[in-house]
């Protein structure tokens, strides 16, 4: 059966749960080493952009304006709900 995936079904399964984990892992690098709230403030838009970056580069330009822009607010209002 997996034999018969096609890579793209593969990974189109497969990167929301990663750009999740490197979202919540960016999040948690932001609270643990900035040490004011300026920094973390800094830190956390650096964070959203390599999101943002990250999952217009994993799934192309055309599917990021084609739905793909939802994910970062996706991942966002995951995050707002888990904190």
């Amino acid at each position: 059966m997996l034999g018969k995936l096609d890579r793209r079904e593969v990974l189109a399964a497969l990167l929301p749960a990663a750009l999740l984990a490197l979202a919540a892992l960016a999040a948690w690098g932001v609270f643990a080493l900035a040490p004011d709230t300026e920094a973390r403030l800094a830190l956390g838009l650096f964070a959203a952009l390599l999101v943002v970056i990250g999952t217009r580069t994993l799934i192309g330009e055309e599917a990021f304006k084609d739905w793909g822009w939802r994910v970062p607010f996706i991942i966002s209002v995951v995050l707002l709900g888990v904190s």
